[in-house]
């Protein structure tokens, strides 16, 4: 292959590496799942309604076809603030047992799910040719795990969103924990000896 042939050629990759391709990868979810699909994934669904917050974070709300909400099963009842930032959750809101017809006319590419809930479903929704990621945030860093591994399906720009908000993390829990470290512990009887009137009826109520 002659030079230009060679220039050419690095010409394409480097303009297919721009405008994003797809490019067939492997991951394990949270599940211990392994997975072969193309990354990054253009149209989005999630049924894990922590998962749908992971997508707007990472910055790929656009790509979102069908979305779970933590807590939120009409538009109607929606804070103004987030149909602010999500003019299309009339659209493409939904809840509770996922719908395995309703979601396969959407055509995803992906779907994010509970993997404490939807291994049933992820296993049909494979079976039927659609790749089911399942996740998990039960402790902080189940949850770190998480938002990295949905970054790895959407792409770079998901990606550096995802490091920039570990740093993030990892700087303000060193300052809590900081702080904490500074703060005197308080003995039992030191806060009995002064509790209020105020303070024994809660204190009562919760030992009930």
């Amino acid at each position: 292959m002659n030079t230009r042939s060679s220039s050419v050629v690095l010409l394409i990759v480097a303009l297919c590496a721009l405008v994003g391709f797809a490019q067939p990868v492997t991951v394990t979810d949270q599940a211990g799942v392994t997975l072969s699909l193309e990354v990054p994934v253009q149209r989005l669904i999630s049924v894990y309604g922590i998962g749908t917050y992971y997508v707007y974070a990472l910055g790929a709300g656009d790509q979102l076809a069908v979305a779970y909400y933590v807590g939120l099963r009409s538009a109607a009842d929606a804070p103004a603030t987030m149909l602010r930032w999500e003019p299309r959750l009339p659209e493409i809101l939904s809840f509770g047992d996922p719908n395995v017809e309703a979601l396969l006319a959407t055509e995803p590419d992906l779907i994010l799910a509970d993997a404490g809930r939807h291994r049933s479903f992820a296993e049909t929704m494979n079976g039927l040719g659609v790749p089911v990621v399942l996740c998990s945030a039960e402790t902080p860093d189940a949850m770190m795990e998480a938002i990295h591994l949905t970054a790895s399906l959407l792409g770079e720009a998901a990606q550096a969103k995802a490091r920039a908000f570990e740093a993030d993390h990892t700087r303000v829990t060193a300052a809590v924990s900081d702080h904490l470290d500074a703060i005197s512990a308080v003995s039992y009887t030191h806060l009995r000896a002064h509790e209020t009137v105020l303070d024994l009826v809660c204190r009562l109520l919760l030992e009930k």
